[in-house]
Protein backbone atom coordinates (compact mmCIF):
# COMPACT_ATOMS: atom_id res chain seq x y z
CA UNK A 1 0.00 0.00 0.00
CA UNK A 2 1.39 3.74 -0.44
CA UNK A 3 1.59 5.24 2.90
CA UNK A 4 2.33 8.74 1.46
CA UNK A 5 0.33 9.51 -1.76
CA UNK A 6 0.85 12.78 -2.64
CA UNK A 7 3.03 12.47 -5.51
CA UNK A 8 0.37 10.34 -7.16
CA UNK A 9 -2.06 12.91 -5.99
CA UNK A 10 -0.69 15.53 -7.56
CA UNK A 11 0.53 13.76 -10.83
CA UNK A 12 -3.54 12.00 -11.15
CA UNK A 13 -4.95 15.87 -10.08
CA UNK A 14 -2.83 17.54 -12.96
CA UNK A 15 -2.87 15.05 -16.19
CA UNK A 16 -4.48 11.89 -17.40
CA UNK A 17 -2.43 9.31 -17.23
CA UNK A 18 -2.79 6.17 -19.93
CA UNK A 19 -4.66 2.93 -18.31
CA UNK A 20 -6.50 5.24 -15.70
CA UNK A 21 -10.37 4.97 -16.53
CA UNK A 22 -12.14 7.85 -17.82
CA UNK A 23 -14.68 7.13 -15.30
CA UNK A 24 -12.23 7.97 -12.38
CA UNK A 25 -11.20 11.45 -14.13
CA UNK A 26 -15.10 12.30 -14.30
CA UNK A 27 -15.84 11.41 -10.38
CA UNK A 28 -12.54 13.90 -9.74
CA UNK A 29 -14.57 16.01 -12.67
CA UNK A 30 -17.61 15.47 -10.34
CA UNK A 31 -16.27 16.43 -7.06
CA UNK A 32 -13.92 19.22 -7.89
CA UNK A 33 -16.89 22.31 -8.20
CA UNK A 34 -18.90 20.93 -5.09
CA UNK A 35 -15.30 21.01 -3.20
CA UNK A 36 -14.53 24.49 -4.62
CA UNK A 37 -18.34 25.80 -3.41
CA UNK A 38 -17.06 24.43 -0.20
CA UNK A 39 -14.50 27.33 -0.34
CA UNK A 40 -12.32 24.37 -0.22
CA UNK A 41 -8.48 25.57 -2.03
CA UNK A 42 -6.53 22.99 -4.15
CA UNK A 43 -9.95 21.45 -4.98
CA UNK A 44 -9.30 19.34 -8.10
CA UNK A 45 -6.00 17.65 -5.35
CA UNK A 46 -8.56 16.72 -2.18
CA UNK A 47 -11.05 15.32 -5.08
CA UNK A 48 -8.15 13.28 -6.33
CA UNK A 49 -7.01 12.32 -3.15
CA UNK A 50 -10.42 11.33 -2.16
CA UNK A 51 -10.66 9.40 -4.99
CA UNK A 52 -7.46 7.60 -4.66
CA UNK A 53 -8.18 6.99 -1.08
CA UNK A 54 -11.72 5.01 -2.33
CA UNK A 55 -9.47 2.97 -4.63
CA UNK A 56 -7.31 2.47 -1.65
CA UNK A 57 -10.43 1.03 -0.01
CA UNK A 58 -12.77 -0.54 -2.41
CA UNK A 59 -10.63 -0.52 -5.31
CA UNK A 60 -11.63 -3.23 -8.32
CA UNK A 61 -14.96 -3.61 -6.08
CA UNK A 62 -18.09 -2.77 -7.47
CA UNK A 63 -20.91 -1.30 -5.54
CA UNK A 64 -23.98 0.40 -5.65
CA UNK A 65 -24.31 4.16 -5.62
CA UNK A 66 -28.11 4.47 -4.63
CA UNK A 67 -29.59 8.04 -6.59
CA UNK A 68 -30.81 10.94 -5.21
CA UNK A 69 -34.21 9.52 -4.86
CA UNK A 70 -33.55 7.12 -3.18
CA UNK A 71 -31.66 9.26 -0.80
CA UNK A 72 -34.35 10.98 -0.26
CA UNK A 73 -36.86 8.57 0.58
CA UNK A 74 -34.65 7.03 2.96
CA UNK A 75 -33.98 10.25 4.68
CA UNK A 76 -37.75 11.58 4.45
CA UNK A 77 -38.72 7.64 5.85
CA UNK A 78 -36.45 8.30 8.90
CA UNK A 79 -37.66 11.32 9.68
CA UNK A 80 -41.48 10.08 9.78
CA UNK A 81 -40.35 7.53 12.19
CA UNK A 82 -38.94 10.39 13.98
CA UNK A 83 -41.66 12.13 13.75
CA UNK A 84 -43.69 9.07 15.55
CA UNK A 85 -41.67 7.62 18.11
CA UNK A 86 -39.48 10.56 19.20
CA UNK A 87 -41.63 13.68 18.61
CA UNK A 88 -44.75 11.90 19.23
CA UNK A 89 -46.71 13.27 16.69
CA UNK A 90 -49.59 11.74 15.79
CA UNK A 91 -49.94 10.14 12.06
CA UNK A 92 -52.48 13.16 10.57
CA UNK A 93 -50.00 15.49 11.89
CA UNK A 94 -46.77 13.39 9.89
CA UNK A 95 -48.82 12.82 6.86
CA UNK A 96 -49.81 16.59 6.45
CA UNK A 97 -46.15 17.37 7.35
CA UNK A 98 -44.90 15.65 4.94
CA UNK A 99 -48.01 15.90 2.25
CA UNK A 100 -48.56 12.05 2.04
CA UNK A 101 -51.50 10.03 3.19
CA UNK A 102 -52.27 8.46 6.69
CA UNK A 103 -51.95 5.40 4.89
CA UNK A 104 -48.67 5.82 3.56
CA UNK A 105 -47.21 6.79 7.45
CA UNK A 106 -48.94 3.87 8.51
CA UNK A 107 -46.90 1.72 6.26
CA UNK A 108 -43.86 3.32 6.97
CA UNK A 109 -44.26 2.97 10.66
CA UNK A 110 -45.40 -0.65 10.13
CA UNK A 111 -42.34 -1.31 7.71
CA UNK A 112 -39.56 -0.25 10.25
CA UNK A 113 -38.55 -0.82 13.36
CA UNK A 114 -37.84 2.46 16.08
CA UNK A 115 -34.39 4.37 14.73
CA UNK A 116 -31.54 3.62 16.70
CA UNK A 117 -30.72 6.20 19.50
CA UNK A 118 -29.00 9.27 17.86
Amino acid sequence: MLENNEMLVRYISSERVEGVPDSFYETIDYFEPELQKAGISNARKVAAKLLLTMSRQHGGRTFYVPNLKRLANLARQHEILNDYYRRKLSVPDIAKKHRMTSTAVYTIIRSKPLPDEQ
